[in-house]
Formats: C-alpha cells, structure tokens, sequence
C-alpha cells in the first residue's frame, strides 16, 4: 500500500500495509500476511501444544502450516498501576453529528471499542465523557445524559482508572484550552464575578455528580501542544484551573505538551513551557526527561506520557517512569480518527495510527502497528509487573536475588534519553533484544514459582 509523506498527500511511499477487506486481489505474486491470535483458557495445563493451520484458497492448492504453543505455568498480572491506553475510545461515523441514525451506531461501536481496548490489556483511553454544562446568572446547569450512559458502560466492562476528556464531546459553556488567555467574558456572560469562580461552580457540581454516579476520575485536557505567545495564555488558564482542582475527588486537570532541556546544563526554568508544566496538577508531556519530571514532582504534582507509540514505550520502559516516577497515565495516537475511507491513505491521513477500523457490518479490524506493536509491549509490562510482584512477595526465595537483579538491570533506564529506543530500525538509538528479555523475565518467574 501507498504510505502518505506530505500532510496534503503530494508525495508519498510504497510500504507493507494492513490490507482489507479480503478477498485479495487476484494478481500474481501477491502476498497476503494473515494474523492468528490465541486465546488460551484460563483452565489450560501448562505445556506444549502441537497443531496446524490449513489455508483453503477458492482457487489453488491449500497449504497446511504447522503451529506450536506453550503455555506458562503462571497468569501474567492485569495492568493495574497505571492509566493506560489510546487516545479516543470510538469509531463513529465522520460528519453526522446531528443525524439521528448514528446514534445508534455510535453506541454499538463504543461498546465493542472498549472491549478490544479491555482485551489489549489497556486501563484507560481517552475521548469522554460526553459533557454539557453552561452558566445562567450565576448557577450551573448540567447535561449529563450522555455522560452517565458512558461511565455506566465504562464501569460496566471493568474499567476503574483515570480517564481522559481529550476528544471528548464536551462543551462547558467557555473555552477550555484558554489559548487566548482566560476566558473571563464567558464567566461575567454567565453571571460569575470571574472566571474563578466560575470554575470553582462548574467543577464542583461537576464533580459531586462524578461522585453520586460513581464514574472513574476523569482529567479534563486544556491544552494541545500550545506553540509561541499561546504558551503564556494557557499556562495563566491553567493556574486558575489548578487553584480550584483542591477538595475535588473525581476531577483533575491535563495538557498535552512536551519540555526537556535542550542540551545538557541548561537552566529547565528558562524553558517556555516552564510556567504551563509546572501548574498542570497532572501535565502530559510527549517530549521529557529527568529535568522536567523533576520540576513536576517538586511542585507536587503527577506525570502523564503520551505518543512514541511502540513495544518498548508501552512495555519495559513504560514500566521504569511507573516504578522510578509514579507515572500517572501514559496514552498514544489514537484508537480511530478515520475521515474518509480508512484503507486508502491519500483519502484517510490518520489511518496509520487507528489501532482498529471497522466496515460496515462494524468488524473491528486491528492494524499491524498495534498487533506487532502495541499489544506485545503491553505484555511485556505485564510479565515485568508479574515478577515485580513475586520480588515483593517472595525476598527470602532462593532464586529472588538473580529475579531481583534482572529486574534493577532492566529498570536502569533514564527518562527521555531512553524513550526513542524501539524495534522501529528507522528510530535513532539502539534496539532492544525483546526476545531474549521476555525470555530471561520468563525465567526469573519460573524460578521463583519453584
């Protein structure tokens, strides 16, 4: 398939592509990449396990390709220490907003999104709730209609961590990202002094509703990569944010942006972004490192990480900023952002970062960057946090000495000069050996289970 360059799709390149819907072309040489996923019961006994795939082509001989699995003698641990996930939760129809027969589409897909996100092993994503709220002569009116249904069906699928608003269907009656500076007209428009106040009535009644119908905390996002006088203007609208976030159980606040020194000894305060990382209560940053994540947990606050989307960003090294610095959330570009048909990337431009697409009969169809990608570093955290809780539980264990010195040797990693290492061979840096460390973490718990 073509692979898009340019924004505008004026230049483009010829790559290995998730092709679909079957059937494939009739065409010679063609090759076609077919994907088996497993799923092992929960009752299987540990062991090898022998067997075949017969392909049955409508016209040619079938080819029959033998197959091995083994089963581990232990379950790996669900995710369970941090907000993990994809930015958006949906595949909607484009345009339809005010078309009634989405609705119903909307609802079916969300709910079989969130079952492939929960599969993955995914805890979080982003793109709710579904909010409307507006001032009137200084009182709060809220719509939460859309949002119960979707925390309804959020906990319903076993959900409990932070969520995040970025994408979400949410008008709040001012504007949010503030990158014109605080919006204090539409606070005295509403009735309120300021727009402090105005805040403080908004998400306090936000908030005791989040708290009576149970939903998973949500962090509402304020910023999207603000760039030049912008960055100013949105660091002031977040402080105001941040001075009312206190006493607020299921509420807090987020921003996508990035800092991090640009050479080694320069001063991280003289960064423009210094003011706005610094008041987020839970800032998101793309670009980090030890400095920045410094000045966020001096200022008492919580790290998020978002994009770099790959195996060794959603596994070992998502695993060492949980461990080393508390991180909070980590999410990437996007569950579903398809524009056009999601197949032909000239007309479609996100289409090579949808994890899943769907058809018309609502076929959830995954793409090779998150099968190859991201679920194996999902599991690779797993495996990491399976030995980790063995280490804890087991200090005196013959074999927690080697367990434990594997586990400080993969965790000796450091913020941001470690982030670009992937299987990706375009990436800078070198990459990692996944095999050989998924199979020295696998011996580590084994030996521990003895």
């Amino acid at each position: 398939r073509i692979g898009r360059i340019a924004g505008d799709g004026s230049t483009w390149r010829v790559e290995l592509r998730y092709w679909y819907p079957t059937p494939a072309p009739e065409a010679a040489k063609v090759t076609r990449r077919f994907w088996i996923q497993v799923k092992t019961p929960a009752a299987a006994a540990p062991g090898t396990y022998t067997g075949q795939i017969t392909f049955k082509p409508q016209n040619g001989q079938p080819q029959t390709i033998p197959l091995s699995l083994r089963v581990l003698p232990f379950a790996l641990d669900p995710i369970t220490d941090v907000a993990v996930g994809p930015w958006g939760c949906n595949i909607p129809l484009p345009d339809v907003a005010h078309f009634p027969p989405a609705t119903p589409w909307r609802w079916a897909m969300f709910d079989k999104s969130l079952d492939v996100i929960k599969a993955a092993g995914c805890t979080s994503f982003s793109g709710v709730p579904s909010l409307r709220a507006k001032g009137v002569n200084g009182k709060i009116e809220l719509d939460t209609s859309g949002a119960d249904r979707e925390m309804e069906i959020i906990r319903a699928k076993g959900f409990t961590q932070m969520v995040s608003s970025y994408g979400a269907n949410i008008h709040l009656g001012y504007d949010m990202y503030g990158t014109k500076g605080p919006d204090e007209a539409a606070a005295k428009a509403a009735g309120f002094p300021d727009l402090e106040a105005y805040l403080k009535a908004l998400y306090t009644a936000i908030d005791a509703h989040a708290v009576e119908k149970n939903w998973v905390p949500v962090a509402y996002n304020l910023c999207d990569e603000p760039l030049g006088a912008e960055i100013g203007l949105a660091a002031e609208n977040v402080k105001i944010h941040a001075r009312i976030a206190a006493g607020l159980q299921r509420t807090t606040f987020m921003g996508a942006t990035s800092m991090a020194l640009e050479k080694p000894g320069d001063d991280i305060t003289k960064s423009s972004h210094f003011e706005l990382v610094k008041a987020f209560p839970m800032p998101s940053l793309n670009l980090h490192d030890e400095a920045a994540l410094k000045v966020i947990h001096d200022a008492g606050h919580v790290f998020s990480f978002y994009n770099g989307g790959n195996r060794w960003t959603y596994g070992r090294y998502m695993k060492f900023l949980v461990s080393k610095y508390n991180m909070a959330m980590r999410l990437n570009w996007h569950f579903n952002l398809a524009a056009g048909d999601p197949y032909y990337a000239l007309d479609c431009r996100e289409d090579d970062y949808c994890w899943y697409n769907t058809d018309a009969d609502q076929t959830m169809v995954p793409n090779i960057g998150f099968l190859a990608r991201i679920i194996p570093g999902l599991n690779d955290y797993r495996y990491l946090s399976t030995l980790q809780r063995l280490l804890k539980e087991k200090p005196n264990h013959p074999a927690a000495a080697a367990g434990q010195a594997l586990f400080d040797k993969m965790m000796d990693l450091r913020a941001g000069a470690d982030r670009g290492i992937s299987e990706d061979p375009g990436d800078r840096g070198r990459n990692p050996d996944f095999a050989a460390d998924r199979a020295a973490v696998t011996a580590a718990i084994e030996a521990l289970l003895k």
